[in-house]
């Protein structure tokens, strides 16, 4: 696997460095001390069965989460002063590759002036799930896990140390393994093809979580963010607040059949907005792949007509279209501020919605008020004409 990952350095982009770790030495002796390696748990005799499965499960995980000697470690830069340092080790006995990443911004980074110092940077949850469509990182994907765990008296559902990082199934193809039967070999054309997609999905993805948070540290104090803000009139409706939220809270605040679309994996913020005695509750949801899947927004609210949702109220639903439908107008220039826009957007929609609605006095020029039989206000602003219309 070492060896198949460095046969790609020829594709790799400029200033990227990839290194070989490790003591080489040991990793030669490693095959003829394997041959030695004797596999049976001595058990040791003791009146308490806690004690003795401990004394029979530790030496097994140890054996069984044994790395490699040898080590590669590449960083990707990512934009100005950033690298990423992506490490990968083999584990001998379950034949899999793990990786971890840190991310590294120096001094000079003008990214930098942007966290304070000893800010925690992204975790490898963040930067590495879902890097490539559905893959966690969450199993094994050996086949032969099981039967290896059972070998050694370790549970079936025995998970791996977060310290020897994660078996993606990009990170086996990129080492060249696609098999694990006695006669599979490792596939170096495979490895070669993966190379640029995965440098640039580490890169695109750095880049995004330091936007974003970027962009949540602003919002989490009610800051305001004028970066990427979308082209629009002088707004009356402010932020109020911007939180977490953990979905096993969000229950009673609402309806069930709304939260079917949200993934224990997802990133839920609470953010609400106002405008006079009228205020808008959004629930926004991040997935770990985001920017490439973007924010769903479920709206709600309340004035003093009642409380509105896109389940009694046609408009309600409009402004949901608007970010969720529509939410390609806010990619437009860049996924940096996605976040930015989503709130100038919001608070354009509910000035439009409390005016039109009568609830404050208009004060914005509408071309045509109610579209349709479902009479929906417009939503969408014409930068160069001043004035509001529908799509």
């Amino acid at each position: 696997a070492v060896v198949s990952t460095q046969s790609t350095g020829e594709y790799l982009k400029l200033g990227t460095s990839v290194t070989l770790n490790g003591d080489l030495e040991v990793a030669k002796n490693l095959s003829s001390e394997e041959a030695s390696d004797v596999d049976e748990v001595v058990e040791i005799e003791t009146k308490h069965s806690s004690k003795r499965r401990s004394a029979v499960n530790d030496p097994g995980k140890k054996k069984v989460f044994k790395a490699h000697p040898l080590t590669v470690e590449v960083v990707v830069p990512c934009d100005e002063g950033v690298h990423a340092k992506v490490l990968f080790s083999y584990l001998t006995k379950l034949r899999v590759v793990t990786v971890s990443i840190s991310l590294m911004i120096t001094t000079a980074s003008p990214w930098r002036d942007k966290f304070s110092v000893g800010t925690d940077y992204m975790s490898s949850k963040e930067l590495l799930c879902a890097l490539w469509t559905e893959d966690h990182g969450d199993e094994c994907p050996n086949p032969d896990t099981s039967a290896i765990f059972n070998k050694y008296s370790l549970p079936s559902k025995t998970k791996l140390p977060n310290s020897i990082g994660r078996p993606f199934l990009w990170a086996q193809r990129l080492a060249g393994i696609t098999g694990w039967s006695a006669d599979a070999k490792l596939d170096v054309a495979a490895s070669r093809e993966t190379v640029p997609r995965f440098l640039e999905a580490i890169k695109q993805r750095c880049l995004a979580r330091l936007a974003l948070k970027y962009q949540l540290r602003n919002l989490s104090t009610n800051k305001t963010v004028k970066e990427g803000a979308i082209s629009q009139p002088t707004l009356l409706t402010e932020m109020v607040s911007w939180k977490e939220v953990q979905l096993d809270s969000l229950a009673e605040s609402y309806p069930e059949r709304t939260l079917k679309h949200i993934s224990d994996k997802d990133t839920l913020y609470e953010l609400v907005v106002r405008r006079g005695k009228t205020s808008c509750k959004s629930l926004l949801t991040l997935s770990l792949d985001y920017p490439v899947t973007p924010p769903f927004t479920l709206l709600q609210i309340e004035s003093p007509a009642g409380t509105a949702t896109s389940r009694n109220d046609n408009n309600v639903r409009a402004m949901e279209e608007e970010l969720n439908v529509h939410i390609d107008d806010l990619y437009e220039e860049g996924v940096e501020y996605v976040l930015t826009k989503i709130v100038s957007k919001l608070c354009m929609c509910l000035d439009v919605y409390v005016e039109g609605m009568g609830l404050e006095p208009q004060i914005k020029f509408f071309i045509n008020k109610f579209k349709g039989p479902d009479n929906v206000l417009p939503y969408v602003y014409n930068s160069d004409k001043q004035y509001f219309q529908h799509r």
